[in-house]
């Protein structure tokens, strides 16, 4: 069981794995929470429901920490879109040319 801040709130998250006892000891237990900790955040920041400042701080890193976090498991910091670009185009072709 773990808790994450969504929007403002917090929530607990409770996961039963079927492992028996003998197979995890104390640390292996925590590593599990701490992994599944670690996803839950990265799933909501992947899904735009949280910010980078509150998934980092959930997580206990620095933005710049969380922003490599993020590389690493190949997930977005912005979705600037096929759409975006070719809005950010025809505005640059529509505005006037100032020299």
């Amino acid at each position: 069981m773990f808790t994450v801040q969504y929007n403002g709130i917090a929530v607990k998250i409770e996961v039963d794995i079927p492992i028996s006892e003998e197979s995890v000891d104390e640390g292996a237990r925590e590593r599990l929470r701490r992994d599944a900790r670690e996803a839950a955040i990265l799933r909501l920041f992947d899904e735009r429901r949280i910010s980078s400042a509150e998934a980092a701080h959930d997580l206990g890193l620095t933005r710049i920490q969380f922003m490599e976090l993020a590389r690493k498991r190949d997930i977005p910091q912005y979705d600037y879109t096929a759409d975006d670009l070719a809005e950010d185009v025809s505005d640059l072709v529509a505005a006037p040319c100032r020299h």
